[in-house]
């Protein structure tokens, strides 16, 4: 009953979306706030159930119920473990507060486009959590990355946002590069976009070249997006200029989305190939975590601006989540996991 819920826990924020577009010159501002509000608590609660049931085990769902044949996955999979499920419930929770937030936060002219927007952010979020399957994390990342994009642009009228959004895109997309090329080549090299099945086809196979090269461009473009160090800039950029209660969204759970992605790439996915050079990645991963957590650090000193202190702040912040998931053990992945509940409430 439960692994019914999680598709829907996708679908629903994407259908009121739809339909708040569709009649948005026939609804109420009153209308579509209450509305915007009960969808994004609903999608709470269900994370919440879904989460729960996690801990008993992942679970998994198969669209149209195509499961694998011979060990080869022919269908679409949402595979849900605690640490997807604790961040959809998080994303859902701060979207509530945030739309709560937002009642008079926009004019009458700017409300309905400002929730469409916010609906398909938190579908791609929950989704991007919850996907087992390598391209769609990509397509879910996507609808994240241009649904943020707009809202970071919303005010186009204005030089600010027209070019914080504008930053944030060609920055992005270049992680967005990143990320393709390595699904391409891990396709090239497995057959297969299945997590599992890629697992399964790395550990039987030798870890060559392509296999390494692949990780690295995955890590990479999701590092660009989790606001990482080199990668760090465009995050103050955006946040001076974004709306407050988009701001709220993207230091609260959408950069730490990033770096939710690359754990689970590497323990889904690479673990067993990679486990040999697991002291050396996992130095990498720690020395990139410092260095992110001094710079975010250092340039909050240097800002007069509060929201791009506090975008700095979050930078740092980071930096401290990827020092955990860089142990490479369980143990500092959940220290880190509490750690990005924390910072996000």
């Amino acid at each position: 009953m439960t692994t019914a819920v999680v598709p829907v826990a996708v679908a629903v924020p994407l259908v009121a979306a739809v339909a708040i577009a569709l009649a948005a010159t026939f609804l109420p501002r009153r209308l579509v706030d209450g509305t915007s509000i009960l969808v994004s608590a609903s999608v709470a609660v269900m994370t919440g159930i879904i989460l729960f049931a996690a801990m008993d085990g992942p679970l998994l769902h198969w669209f149209g119920d195509w499961k694998p044949i011979g060990g080869i996955a022919v269908g679409i999979s949402f595979t849900v473990d605690v640490m997807g499920a604790g961040i959809a419930c998080l994303a859902a929770v701060l979207m509530t507060a945030v739309f709560v937030y937002s009642w008079r936060f926009y004019d009458e002219g700017a409300l309905h486009g400002y929730h469409v927007l916010m609906l398909v952010l938190l579908a791609a979020m929950v989704g991007f959590s919850f996907t087992g399957d390598l391209f769609n994390l990509f397509v879910f990342f996507e609808l994240m990355s241009v649904a943020s994009y707009a809202l970071t642009g919303y005010r186009v009228e204005h030089a600010g946002p027209l070019a914080g959004g504008l930053a944030f895109a060609v920055t992005n997309t270049i992680g967005s590069f990143f990320l393709l090329f390595g699904i391409a080549l891990i396709y090239a090299r497995t057959g297969a976009l299945n997590f599992a099945q890629i697992a399964r086809t790395l550990e039987d196979g030798s870890t060559d070249g392509l296999v390494l090269v692949s990780f690295t461009l995955l890590v990479a473009g999701l590092f660009a997006k989790a606001a990482v160090v080199p990668w760090h800039f465009w995050h103050a950029d955006t946040h001076t200029v974004a709306p407050s209660p988009v701001c709220a969204i993207f230091s609260g759970v959408k950069i730490q989305l990033g770096l939710f992605g690359a754990a689970r790439l590497y323990w889904a996915m690479f673990e067993p190939a990679l486990s040999s050079n697991g002291p050396s990645l996992g130095s990498v991963f720690i020395w990139l975590g410092v260095i992110t957590a001094v710079v975010g650090g250092v340039m909050c000193f240097a800002q007069q601006h509060m929201k791009r202190l506090l975008a700095f702040s979050s930078i740092s912040h980071v930096g401290l989540f990827l020092v955990g998931v860089g142990t490479l053990e369980h143990v500092g992945l959940a220290g880190a996991g509490t750690y990005v509940m924390g910072h996000g409430l």
